[in-house]
């Protein structure tokens, strides 16, 4: 997640015209005034039930208006008529800390409305970023806090802040801080961002770094392989000079100073170059998602250490104050409830010649990448897997995207996050002056997580099964899934034909799907009608699909995503 930017230099779209905003702020003031709003989606009393497990979850939002010191420059998330027009069972990220904190305990009203809407409020906080005097700390707090570069000196990041060091006992307790406050005024889920530290290859050398490396190479070399705190294979492997009293004061491993030995064998601007032989037992600063989830090395361990501390911290937080909280951390993780799995793809989607967006290509395999990272972190467990869009910097979404653009890749890939498996957030708010009210996408967002809410039943537990089992006569993304506690079968079909931004709408074709047993009903599911119709099927003695005999299915329409239900 990238920081939060000045009223200054926002993009045009942060700030609501007057008029706009105004409109906004009459609405909300005649909010329970105005007329019911019944839809073919809704019924007429909205269920107000919370989800009870994470497994529960199928829908979710991304609305924390940022900067809440700057109170005019967002709308809050329910003046985009959350409970109206998108619903939601996951409000993620509605509060955030990320440089100054706010009275959470005086927001406690909009626990109270996402509730009312039968969505959980989620909290979070930044475990990395750290602004010289936020919220009030001192200097000397401050320079503790910070981590630091091999030269000793503080990093900035971005030219605007600093990363915390995250093996200071301080800095881990000031997280933690955050995140009890949020628990206390009411939040249900927390998102944790950059629990690792988001640390470059030159930070986390400050003298607390520094200590838990030379823990590191005690645990591992001296209690694991037998190695003497004095051995001549420190010397003969890695270089370091026990007898240097800059590098080991006292002459053994347990003095050692990494920073030093970088300084004084020229590695200090680039640790982790292949000339240094600790660069390898230090290891890398990459996200759980691109290095093995078994790495033995320091910066595994470090990252390990610090989530476990403070997942655990707060879980026994809630549990002391009969709270439920469930976690996640940016990034797939370890010990959470649920994953947050930032769209790191986004960079590959293609450009056309003309630069439009590209919407005839297939990123599946990437959504799918998912799973199996998240169950090797997860000890085989499967949790839900929540994909978003970060906002801030360069990030596409924001920066360098049309607003027809924005629409159609809402159209054209969200649904393959679902078909995937995976759940997409649909931003509403967000940093860098998001606002799917006035940027193009919240009648793409209205219209498809309303598709969501009314299939959400098929999107949960199913299972993953080989897509030649079905068939599909025109251009398109097809998946196949089972659905074993409703004996089901569930077939995403996404539209791959597209002419510019604009699907082309493919009218009158055929899916050929294998089956063992003769359907007791088949139903068509649209995303654009937001309708479901009976299909009409016949068995096809002449179709070759693995797995016994086929169905051919007649599919009136697919504009852009439709799911066929075949229940057995």
């Amino acid at each position: 997640m990238k920081p939060d930017a000045s009223s200054s230099h926002l993009p045009r779209r942060e700030f609501l015209a007057g008029t706009a905003l105004t409109t906004l702020a009459t609405i909300l003031a005649g909010r329970t005034a105005a007329p019911s709003r019944v839809d073919k989606y809704r019924s007429e009393a909205p269920a107000t039930s919370l989800p009870r497990e994470p497994g529960d979850l199928t829908l979710f939002t991304i609305n924390n208006p940022p900067n809440r010191d700057m109170q005019l420059s967002y709308a809050p998330p329910w003046m985009v008529r959350l409970d109206e027009s998108v619903p939601s069972q996951s409000w993620q990220r509605a509060w955030f800390k990320w440089g100054g904190a706010v009275d959470w305990n005086a927001m406690r009203g909009e626990v109270t409305q996402a509730h009312g809407v039968g969505a959980l409020f989620g909290g979070g906080t930044t475990c990395s970023a750290l602004f010289p005097h936020e919220n009030g700390i001192t200097t000397a707090e401050f320079m503790d806090m910070a981590t630091r570069d091999p030269d000793g000196n503080l990093y900035k990041v971005f030219n605007s802040y600093y990363h915390g060091s995250v093996e200071c006992p301080a800095y881990r307790r000031y997280v933690l801080k955050w995140a009890k406050l949020q628990i206390d005024a009411g939040a249900d889920t927390l998102f944790m961002d950059e629990v690792t530290g988001a640390y470059s290859d030159l930070e986390g050398y400050d003298a607390y770094g520094l200590a838990a490396f030379r823990r590191y190479l005690i645990h591992r070399f001296v209690t694991h392989q037998r190695w003497r705190i004095t051995d001549h294979r420190w010397k003969s492997e890695f270089g370091i000079e026990l007898s240097n009293p800059r590098q080991c004061p006292d002459g053994t491993i347990r003095t050692f100073d990494y920073a030093v030995y970088l300084r004084e064998n020229h590695w200090a601007d680039q640790p982790q170059q292949p000339s240094n032989p600790l660069a390898g037992i230090w290891g890398t600063t990459l996200l759980w998602e691109v290095q093995p989830a078994n790495a033995d090395t320091y910066c595994a361990w470090r990252s390990n250490s610090v989530w476990r501390y403070w997942s655990t911290q707060i879980r026994a937080h809630a549990a002391r104050h009969h709270r439920r909280v469930w976690l996640a951390a940016n990034g797939l993780n370890r010990w959470v409830d649920f994953q947050i799995g930032a769209d790191l793809y986004f960079w590959k989607f293609p450009r056309s010649r003309n630069g439009q967006l590209d919407c005839t290509s297939s990123y599946l395999s990437l959504w799918r990448s998912y799973h199996a990272k998240s169950r090797e972190l997860m000890n085989g467990k499967d949790v839900p897997i929540m994909i978003f869009h970060d906002w801030g910097g360069s990030v596409p979404w924001i920066d360098q995207l049309t607003d027809a653009q924005r629409a159609a890749w809402i159209h054209a890939y969200a649904p393959e996050v679902f078909a995937a498996g995976l759940f997409f957030a649909y931003p509403v708010l967000g940093p860098g002056g998001y606002n799917a009210a006035t940027d193009g996408t919240l009648k793409a967002i209205e219209s498809q997580a309303r598709f969501v809410k009314m299939v959400s039943p098929l999107l949960r537990d199913v299972t993953w099964q080989e897509p030649k089992l079905a068939r599909y006569s025109s251009r398109s993304v097809l998946t196949v899934q089972k659905q074993p506690r409703t004996h089901r079968v569930i077939i995403h079909l996404i539209n791959r034909r597209y002419q510019g931004l604009t699907p082309i709408n493919q009218v009158n074709q055929v899916l050929h799907v294998a089956t063992t047993t003769q359907p007791k009903a088949i139903r068509i599911y649209n995303a654009d009608t937001g309708r479901m119709t009976m299909a009409r099927w016949a068995f096809d003695l002449q179709a070759k699909l693995p797995g016994g005999r086929a169905v051919r299915i007649d599919v009136p329409s697919l504009r852009t995503w439709n799911i066929i239900e075949v229940f057995n």
